[in-house]
């Protein structure tokens, strides 16, 4: 079996990268493949307990809000990867790739899809 390699979607906010990945998981899971689906924007704003990226930005500054998503990035791909999933679909943000530290992570993590 193939080493698991994540699809990482990037693109400007408000273009359709949750909604792409979300269909594109569904299509793995058609196509019989395990696949998981993870909105990066979720997962830093539960760790930043805010409602919108517009409160957290708002809040606690761009320098903040964009630590906390390279932080969830780090974790989210080794995670989906690590529990046995073989294909996992991530929706980056529109600025993470502008995020410290994140474009190293997109080249050594996955394939990033404009």
């Amino acid at each position: 079996m193939s080493q698991p390699h994540p699809l990482l979607l990037i693109g400007l906010r408000g273009s359709g990268k949750s909604t792409l990945g979300r269909l594109v998981a569904e299509r793995l899971v058609a196509d019989g493949l395990v696949a998981a689906f993870s909105d990066l924007d979720d997962a830093v704003l539960a760790r930043l307990g805010h409602a919108t990226v517009a409160e957290a930005w708002n809040t606690l500054g761009e320098p903040a809000f964009r630590t906390a998503e390279t932080a969830c990035l780090r974790e989210r791909v080794p995670a989906a990867l690590d529990d046995g999933t073989p294909q996992v679909v991530v929706a980056l943000g529109g600025g993470t790739p502008t995020a410290p530290g994140a474009a190293e992570l997109l080249g050594e993590r996955g394939s990033a899809g404009w």
